[in-house]
């Protein structure tokens, strides 16, 4: 998020990366009410008690950068769409870290961001230039937190989800789950 604001909501250099996830992402806890928004570890954990739910497919980013076409499938099954394997090959197609490079302003929040600027009286252009589609990977942001709060991240996640899950790492979490998921293919032959 850090990258999506920066050049939107405040000038390149304004906030630093420790000040912004500190403030937005660390400062944050249990939603007071419906209209607040929830930490990453809240709202991970709002989602991880319906893993099980037949309704939802709960994935992990690195999941799909391992396997994108199984996952994929996956997706569409549980959507129940009509010719999975056509529309599965195309999505597989359109969700590569190189299409989406290719096509960012297609991923970029333009919509929204047009109408944030509007409510909340930017200019019309504002963060226009900064879209999601970054490296296609994940972690590549940890190297420039400082050591500080690399370890209050790692405290507030052994805190909040640690304590809900007995995970108290992220990896440790995915490994879970994927145990979870492998356990439940076995039960469902």
């Amino acid at each position: 998020f850090f990258s999506f604001f920066q050049g939107w909501f405040f000038e390149p250099g304004e906030v630093s990366i420790d000040e912004f996830v500190q403030g937005f992402w660390l400062a944050r806890g249990t939603p007071e009410s419906n209209m607040q928004n929830a930490s990453y570890f809240h709202h991970l954990l709002s989602w991880w008690e319906h893993r099980h739910d037949p309704n939802v497919l709960f994935l992990f980013y690195e999941d799909l950068k391992d396997d994108l076409a199984m996952h994929v499938t996956q997706i569409a099954r549980l959507m129940e769409l009509d010719d999975v394997e056509e529309r599965s090959k195309i999505a597989v197609q359109h969700a590569t870290f190189e299409f989406m490079s290719l096509h960012s302003q297609h991923f970029d929040e333009r919509h929204s961001k047009l109408a944030r600027n509007a409510a909340c009286s930017l200019p019309p252009d504002a963060g226009l230039k900064n879209g999601k589609v970054r490296e296609g990977k994940s972690g590549a942001g940890r190297p420039a937190l400082s050591a500080g709060l690399a370890a209050a991240i790692d405290t507030k996640w052994t805190d909040v989800v640690g304590q809900a899950t007995g995970c108290n790492t992220y990896a440790q979490l995915r490994q879970l789950a994927a145990h979870e998921r492998q356990s439940l293919h076995k039960d469902n032959r």
